[in-house]
């Protein structure tokens, strides 16, 4: 849907000014300053005779939106997979999904309670029966290159590095 172009008016001009941006949010109080209507559509007010009436005001809201530059590329690059190597009928993805890498096909994973609460997957090698490995395990294994990065990662990200009676830095 395309906003169709008006005029601004002095106290649009004027809030720009201060860092305040408008909405699209509007209310229609009486001279008691009673709520007769809020809307998102300035028409609703014509519609229901309040434009023109003595003791009926109008404000808009307005919000202040804070900006900044952020480190994005316009076009993120698709997901990698790599080949599991103990494992070669199955890939496995950064995130820790794991599919067959012959039919693409996403493998549902499991809850390894044993081994800290991570998630597993129950994978075969050849004709042998299943053998469960954590996608800690496989992704280490997949991507040795980013080892290191993914174990410190974890250290750091815990629940005891976190103090959540201090505001964040942000």
């Amino acid at each position: 849907m395309r906003i169709p172009e008006y005029p601004k008016s002095e106290v649009e001009t004027e809030q720009a000014k201060n860092g305040y941006y408008p909405t699209k949010w509007w209310q229609a109080f009486d001279d008691k300053g009673r709520l007769l209507a809020e809307t998102s559509s300035r028409s609703d007010f014509k519609n229901l005779n309040l434009v023109g009436q003595d003791g009926v005001t109008f404000n808009r809201l307005y919000e202040k939106k804070k900006q900044k530059w952020v480190d994005e590329h316009p076009f993120p690059q698709q997901e990698e997979w790599r080949v599991i190597p103990s494992y070669p009928r199955y890939e496995i993805s950064m995130p820790g999904q794991v599919r067959c890498a012959e039919s693409k096909e996403l493998l549902k994973g499991v809850f390894v309670g044993e081994a800290g609460g991570l998630f597993g997957y129950l994978l075969r090698k050849g004709t042998v029966s299943s053998w469960l490995k954590t996608s800690a395990e496989l992704l280490d294994e997949a991507f040795p290159d980013l080892k290191e990065a993914r174990k410190k990662s974890l250290e750091l990200n815990t629940v005891d590095n976190f103090d959540h009676t201090k505001p964040s830095k942000d």
